[in-house]
């Protein structure tokens, strides 16, 4: 995050965030990424417009860089929390108000993820229904902070 990102930002706070379920919605984040990278390598080599994977790699690989600061932070944070062996977390983290157009647009893609996943078009396994419910409740909860 620049200086004017962070002069532009609002420190939000997640508060009782489970640490399990935080690391597991990570890591599944990490494994679809990993595929979607993979597919758009693929694409890119290839003649063809390839799958519609590889069309949402391009797209979730770019909202996944606009957001990284804010999602290195977030892993920090409850790294230390995993460490030190608590089972909650209260995350603080400053977020660019113009962030929230990239986090409704990647909510919005790992759902399609998840979509393909389902159908089989992903060998990666779909969000379970406790890490999406999760992960989009975090989403909904630094929107509602952004927009206050």
């Amino acid at each position: 995050m620049t200086t004017s990102d962070a002069a532009d930002g609002l420190v939000v706070r997640l508060e009782k965030l489970p640490v399990a379920l935080v690391l597991r919605a990570q890591e599944h984040i990490d494994e679809l990424v990993r595929e979607l990278q993979i597919i758009t390598i693929g694409v890119q080599m290839a003649t063809t417009d390839g799958p519609p994977a590889g069309r949402l790699g391009a797209l979730v690989t770019e909202a996944l860089d606009r957001l990284e600061t804010m999602r290195a932070l977030t892993r920090q944070q409850v790294r230390a929390a995993a460490d030190a062996g608590r089972e909650t977390v209260a995350l603080e983290i400053t977020v660019p108000r113009r962030a929230a157009g990239d986090i409704s647009a990647l909510m919005d893609l790992l759902d399609e993820a998840d979509r393909l996943c389902d159908e089989g078009e992903l060998l990666t396994l779909a969000s379970p229904p406790d890490v999406r419910a999760f992960r989009r409740r975090v989403a909904d909860q630094v929107l509602r902070q952004l927009e206050a």
